[in-house]
């Protein structure tokens, strides 16, 4: 069975935004290049939000930065217990807004969508202490690894 840690996962997930992104800047795609491009895309990063979702809620903490820079966290609400929340900044750093999530998947996927992955930051650096597993089950490393 294969195993990545989520750093792996993180990283083929940016690969395959950015192939997306230089592709598009060039100009150089047809339908067929294009729609392979974007669910190779989306594929990455639908299953990089698995993998995050299946992580114990405890070390689920979120952070990254859209196109233009602003800031965004995700993380469990402090407002509605159960739920999560993903809050947005403004360009001076300021939290302007903030959306609640009941589905913790839901919400990792849209937090993914409005970000650069590159920027996608795990806070206490959790991902390189869990592997997955094909069918996105999460294993700590210290269970693994005494």
């Amino acid at each position: 069975m294969e195993q990545l840690t989520l750093v792996e996962l993180k990283e083929s997930a940016v690969q395959a935004s950015v192939a997306l992104d230089q592709a598009l800047k060039a100009k150089s795609l047809d339908g067929i290049d294009y729609f392979g491009l974007a669910d190779a895309s989306h594929a990455t990063k639908k299953r990089l939000a698995s993998a995050i979702a299946a992580m114990p809620d405890d070390d689920t903490s979120l952070s990254g930065a859209t196109s233009d820079g602003r800031m965004m966290l995700f993380n469990k609400s402090a407002q509605r217990p159960g739920f999560w929340q993903m809050t947005r900044f403004d360009s001076k750093g300021e939290p302007w807004g903030d959306t609640q999530y009941d589905k913790k998947l839901h919400g990792i996927l849209e937090f993914l969508s409005d970000i650069k992955l590159v920027s996608l930051d795990d806070h206490e650096r959790r991902f390189s202490k869990h592997l997955i597993d094909s069918n996105a089950q999460v294993k700590r490393l210290s269970k693994i690894h005494p």
